[in-house]
């Protein structure tokens, strides 16, 4: 069976989700998997056993980019179209549609039933464009029951046509192993503390005012945590968080790594960490919550969308309120002043990334979905 997974993206969380789910779905041999991706394609350097079409998507006008998919997609003759990312919903609707009167088949992977910012969920048509989306897929995988949920209850979706096959581990990351005094000194990060990460996208929605809010409540009640806040930011500017930073004096005890971390750099930052922390006010689920378990990062998170499901409360981390600088200050306190947790929970994080979230499992569970929609 050939299938044609599309990220047209080609950098980011998805991208990453992307390459180990085609290499794990490469093993079947009953399986043919070819990856349409853009010409900068972030992962390139790294091995492949799969085939891969480049089209120049990202900076083109978009009947440029319709026209390289619809030349793939007569090239390589899919059975299935697995799409991960496209263009932009606004539009893509209607590729989608056609593609359901022709009797091609879709599974749509839903990272995120609606897009990210409020401004864009918001935006002139939106709604509409994914409810048309979501209802011309064969099939929808959703990471989460909580998602599941979402797409019935907004989209009025069958429950029979969502498959929940839950996000995979980003084991891949750990490309070499470095001790925590040396990414410690790589990053400029004092020895001798216990540091709390977050990681990933800066964007509204996760959180970074209550964070920064909970994090000088415990550092006036102990000099000896730091904080590392590293990542692009997304519809927000740099000046805002420094604002934040400054704001409530933190400068000396945080550090603020504006900017994409290529994957290059990614291990440096969690072996430098003690614990990863995801203060989301919603969200589906977290990319940057897999990265922590391959790098056996105890968590603290909000119980907001999915985040529930894939944290083991009390045993791999430490739910809190969302939205809530007080708590979430008490479940990082329990990390700094009870450092065998750190390292238990640890430990747990790791075996979850190498069993729960193992990429063999969500392969078979994939390609068992492939076999139902055609």
């Amino acid at each position: 069976m050939k299938i044609l997974m599309i990220d047209a993206g080609g950098w980011g969380g998805i991208t990453h989700y992307t390459y180990n789910l085609i290499r794990a779905l490469s093993q079947d041999a009953s399986l043919e998997c070819v990856l349409l991706t853009d010409t900068a394609y972030e992962l390139d350097f790294l091995p492949r056993n799969f085939r891969m079409i480049k089209a120049g998507f990202n900076g083109r006008a978009y009947p440029v980019q319709v026209l390289g998919l619809v030349k793939t997609v007569l090239a390589v003759r899919p059975a299935v179209i697995h799409v991960q990312t496209l263009f932009t919903a606004r539009k893509d609707w209607l590729l989608f549609l056609l593609c359901r009167w022709l009797g091609i088949k879709i599974i749509l992977t839903a990272h995120n039933v609606m897009p990210h910012e409020e401004f864009e969920q918001k935006a002139f048509f939106m709604r509409r464009a994914m409810r048309i989306m979501y209802a011309s897929c064969r099939a929808i995988i959703a990471h989460s029951a909580f998602s599941r949920e979402q797409l019935i209850r907004s989209f009025g979706l069958p429950a029979g046509r969502i498959r929940i096959i839950p996000h995979g581990n980003y084991l891949f990351a750990r490309t070499a192993e470095i001790t925590r005094e040396q990414a410690r000194q790589q990053l400029g990060i004092p020895q001798g503390k216990t540091v709390f990460l977050h990681f990933g996208a800066l964007r509204r929605y996760k959180g970074i005012d209550v964070l920064l809010e909970a994090f000088k409540q415990l550092r006036l009640a102990n000099d000896g945590v730091f904080l590392v806040l590293a990542g692009k930011p997304m519809h927000l500017d740099e000046e805002y968080f420094l604002r934040l930073i400054a704001g409530l004096g933190l400068q000396e005890d945080v550090l603020f790594k504006p900017g994409y971390v290529h994957f290059k750099d990614i291990a440096a930052f969690f072996f430098a960490s003690d614990a990863a922390v995801f203060p989301y006010i919603r969200t589906d689920t977290s990319g940057s919550l897999q990265l922590a378990y391959a790098f056996g990062k105890p968590v603290i998170a909000t119980q907001v969308g999915g985040i529930p499901e894939d944290v083991e409360n009390n045993r791999n981390g430490i739910l809190v309120a969302p939205g809530d600088p007080v708590t979430l200050k008490l479940g990082m306190e329990v990390l700094v002043f009870h450092p065998q947790s750190l390292v238990a929970m640890g430990r747990r994080s790791l075996a979850l990334a190498q069993e729960r979230f193992s990429w063999t499992q969500i392969a078979v569970s994939t390609a068992a979905l492939y076999r139902e929609s055609i």
